[in-house]
């Protein structure tokens, strides 16, 4: 059975190649986050990554969330993660390579990760939560925040 060739595949097959180019100096990188929710109040806070947490975007995620003290319903009731790299110069300084492939993919989503993109399974593997993001619905609450309640979400305590 032949395997089909997308441009994600070759994008990942090249990062894959390039990270294990990357020189790691066991430094720490401060990110501020912003975590939203559907069943409580936004989030603010800095978290300290290091150059192995700017690889990719799950191992980004997953030290975000790592850094809280959340449960199951927390992750669940995720929303987004706004997030802001404040030592960006000083990464293209000390890593540049790291630099670039942090970038590429950062970028992309302009630092913002969504319930409704698909960005927090490997949140939700973590966590031992299994999510199907098929449909889903829209409302406002009392406040005039719009929620999204994805109409399949199991948990797996």
């Amino acid at each position: 059975m032949s395997k089909k060739t997308t441009n994600e595949n070759l994008v990942n097959s090249s990062n894959q190649t390039r990270t294990e180019k990357i020189l790691f100096k066991n430094q720490k990188y401060r990110v501020n986050c912003i975590l939203t929710f559907n069943h409580k109040e936004q989030e603010l806070f800095d978290v300290y990554l290091s150059e192995r947490g700017l690889v990719n975007k799950d191992i980004f995620l997953k030290g975000i969330v790592s850094s809280g003290d959340y449960t199951e319903l927390d992750i669940s009731q995720l929303i987004k993660i706004s997030t802001c790299i404040y030592d960006c110069e000083r990464l293209k300084k000390e890593n540049p390579l790291l630099s670039e492939i942090f970038l590429e993919w950062y970028l992309v989503n302009n630092g913002k990760f969504y319930i409704q993109c698909g960005d927090f399974q490997s949140i939700y593997t973590m966590f031992g939560i299994t999510y199907s993001q098929e449909g889903g619905e829209f409302e406002v609450n009392q406040r005039g925040v719009i929620l999204y309640q994805p109409s399949q979400m199991v948990l797996n305590y």
